[in-house]
């Protein structure tokens, strides 16, 4: 299978290759820098791949995780 060379988890936001199979692990865009994502109050933000694993903190509901970032 394609995706036997790809190296085990985690993986984060972080740039990807639509040629690279291994991509389809984790969060990228063809948009350079990163990418749009939309939030539960229904705005749209662009996300910088600086973000990196700072972006699990944003997709839990009852963590209760806090995040302080410039987007």
């Amino acid at each position: 299978m394609e995706y036997n060379n790809c190296k085990v988890g985690p993986y984060y936001f972080s740039p990807g290759d639509i040629r690279n199979t291994c991509d389809n692990f984790h969060f990228w865009s063809l948009h350079y820098g990163g990418a749009n994502f939309l939030f539960v109050d229904g705005s749209v933000r662009f996300l910088n791949y600086n973000i990196g694993k700072n972006l699990v903190q944003l997709a839990t509901r009852a963590g209760g995780e806090e995040l302080n970032f410039d987007y």
